[in-house]
């Protein structure tokens, strides 16, 4: 391999400089130990939080979670972590009968993970990812649509776009 390969251990709420831009890390919930990051370019903000189970076991409407409840204490760091980022990529990977049998594995509903996005008000694009790999096309088409629903219900004021195999997004920073 033609390259020069540098391996560098990334900690939570540290940020690392890389060609012009600056990534920033922040523990998700998780089983494991796993990382957010925020890439920052030019003043634009890009989230990026692949494995995240935001309010683990709960099963209720998002607008029934205030910012003090209980299950928030372990998510309010990635919220204030997130809180500038005009797009975020994050997971939503379960329909909210299939969380019931799913709770623990590091994954979110997609009602759970708009409770979050209830509280990122700068957020204009969420990129839904992680799809579940047992969920063929019109599942995934049949999950979109309710999700839609889902954030109009709790007042999230964003687009959404559910990603991809290839998905290439046309971000352009002016300087």
């Amino acid at each position: 391999m033609h390259a020069n390969v540098t391996f560098a251990n990334l900690h939570d709420g540290e940020t690392y400089p890389f060609d012009g831009i600056q990534i920033a890390c922040c523990y998700t919930y998780h089983p494991g130990p796993t990382l957010g990051f925020k890439i920052m370019i030019n003043g634009h903000n890009i989230g990026y939080i692949t494995d995240n189970e935001f309010l683990v076991g709960y099963h209720g409407h998002p607008n029934d979670v205030s910012f003090d409840h209980p299950l928030m204490e372990n998510h309010r760091q990635l919220i204030h972590f997130l809180s500038d980022c005009e797009t975020i990529v994050h997971e939503a990977q379960y329909f909210p009968k299939e969380y019931e049998q799913r709770i623990g594995w590091g994954h979110s509903s997609l009602s759970n993970a708009t409770a979050m996005f209830r509280y990122l008000p700068n957020c204009r694009h969420w990129i839904v990812t992680h799809h579940d790999p047992r969920h063929n096309d019109d599942e995934i088409w049949l999950k979109s649509e309710l999700h839609r629903q889902v954030l109009i219900e709790a007042g999230v004021d964003c687009r959404l776009t559910y990603a991809f195999d290839g998905m290439i997004l046309p971000i352009r920073f002016k300087g």
